[in-house]
């Protein structure tokens, strides 16, 4: 594919997202092909008492799929791992059904104004025809036709948002709330009982350790893994484009002779090429050396033993890929996980001493003066050999050195003021922390009259998103809907295992 972008020259046309989103695409598909594979099934599930066929599921999902990608571009990576596609896919089916039974319709004018003015396929501010065409064949393998329907859809769907949430409105009492609360800073001292300095104090118990894991198994849960044939073909160091493009053919060549024997180890010998292999790797903790992006990794996860990948072009070269061998998701045995056992039971009984130790300390200082200031947290701290450490001026959501970003952290923080200058006993990833007070800044209100309105818009488009999230979540109960596709991914992963088998 990027071969023949180059070819014809429509690479350098195509905007620096399309290229991201072309190199997205090739490992955020998979789950399509792994529905396709289960279109003997005659239906993906139920709303509103009727079926929904497997075919109107996937092009739905297809869609979604070009939303996501659209969206987050080269950003998706960050957050492909909350998305819940199927989930979406079954909003959109619901919400557009409504949006059927509310007589919402778009003409062809209004498709035709929004598909001239799409960002994605602008170029000197213009439509460029040549980039729709080329983004809709080569990064998301759909017709004209296919994309200006659920485009269709979308403006649908953007209509019935409009009807749910035109009425809505915000107070400037809720904008100074939202504005206080992503604009005000606070500073704390705290003292931090970590959970790694109390596991020497730890005695180890066998039969303790046997009791956490079978409590815990799925802790110890070894994810699918994978192993993976490669043959590569670097460039030249400093090379020229005439012995770049002698690599390229050379490629080129061994690629169409894999399509005539997928056999690449053949192949490889055939070319006088090496054949390299990886280790057993899986998706969470993937292979680094070969520098292989995470949708290529999960792009493999779905092939079959000995399935060819497409020839991919990087900067060193060509490679071409292969997969070899395939575990399944095991709970290991306690012998086998023991070690691993052993540590996170001895981090949990460290953290349940942590948290004992706080307690103590807390109720140490809760005998001192209620006029407590900070210096006197600090020096009665020092006096009993603690640690005591200061935050940086923080807002909300901002990451902390040692403790990171933790909610329970911050809340207690900001509940802070004058009268209630100490916290409790607060968790945190590291041990448990007692917090006080050392200055809180709050907002500063002519910088708020000069932001109001802008601040205004942001808060509207946030309550009108969380009002129609609502309206989605009463849709989705409404329609009783019946989801199988777990049931039919499920059967489709079977039957590829069950012909690896074989």
């Amino acid at each position: 594919m990027l071969k023949i972008l180059r070819k014809k020259g429509v690479m350098k046309r195509i905007l620096w997202f399309l290229a991201v989103i072309i190199i997205l695409a090739f490992g955020f598909m998979g789950q399509a092909s792994r529905l396709s594979n289960t279109r003997r099934t005659p239906y993906a599930g139920r709303i509103n008492g009727r079926k929904v066929s497997l075919e109107e599921f996937q092009k739905h999902y297809q869609h979604v799929q070009i939303q996501a990608l659209i969206q987050y571009g080269r950003n998706l990576n960050k957050f492909r791992d909350i998305l819940n596609l199927e989930r979406e896919t079954w909003d959109r089916i619901i919400a557009l059904d409504e949006a059927h039974k509310r007589r919402i319709k778009i003409n062809d004018d209004e498709v035709l104004s929004a598909l001239l003015n799409h960002p994605l396929f602008q170029k000197d501010n213009h439509f460029d025809k040549e980039l729709y065409n080329t983004t809709l064949r080569y990064a998301f393998k759909i017709t004209p036709k296919e994309f200006e329907e659920s485009l269709r859809d979308s403006l649908k769907l953007v209509r019935l948002y409009d009807q749910v949430t035109g009425d809505l409105s915000v107070s400037e009492q809720e904008v100074f709330k939202q504005y206080t609360k992503e604009n005000e800073k606070v500073q704390v001292h705290y003292v931090l009982f970590k959970t790694e300095k109390y596991k020497d104090q730890v005695i180890y118990n066998e039969e303790a350790v046997a009791s956490y894991y079978n409590n815990h198994k799925t802790k110890f849960l070894q994810p699918p893994q994978i192993k993976v044939a490669y043959i590569h073909l670097d460039f030249p160091a400093e090379a020229r484009d005439e012995e770049n493009d002698i690599i390229e053919q050379q490629a080129i060549d061994i690629y169409q002779q894999l399509i005539k024997n997928p056999d690449l180890e053949s192949v490889a010998a055939h070319n006088e090429l090496n054949l390299e292999t990886t280790g057993f790797f899986s998706m969470e903790k993937p292979v680094l050396k070969q520098g292989w992006s995470y949708p290529l990794v999960q792009e493999l996860f779905q092939f079959d033993i000995g399935q060819i990948s497409e020839l991919l072009e990087t900067e060193q070269g060509f490679q071409i890929l292969s997969l070899k061998e395939k575990l399944p998701a095991t709970i290991p045995d306690f012998t086998e996980a023991k070690e691993l056992v052993e540590e996170a039971w001895r981090t949990e009984e460290a953290q349940e001493i942590s948290k004992e130790k706080a307690l103590e300390y807390l109720n140490f200082l809760t005998t001192q003066e209620s006029t407590m200031k900070k210096d006197d947290f600090i020096e009665i701290a020092k006096s009993e050999n603690l640690e005591i450490q200061q935050t940086p001026i923080f807002t909300r959501g901002q990451y902390l050195p040692t403790v990171g970003i933790t909610k329970g952290f911050q809340e207690n923080a900001f509940n802070l003021d004058e009268n209630n200058r100490m916290s409790g006993v607060v968790e945190t990833p590291k041990g448990y922390a007692i917090l006080f007070l050392d200055t809180k800044y709050p907002v500063n209100m002519e910088d708020f009259q000069d932001q109001k309105d802008e601040w205004a818009q942001k808060v509207i488009v946030q309550k009108k998103t969380e009002a129609f999230n609502d309206f989605i979540s009463r849709l989705r109960i409404k329609s009783k809907l019946e989801d199988r596709i777990p049931e039919l991914l499920s059967k489709s992963t079977t039957a590829n295992q069950q012909r690896n088998k074989d």
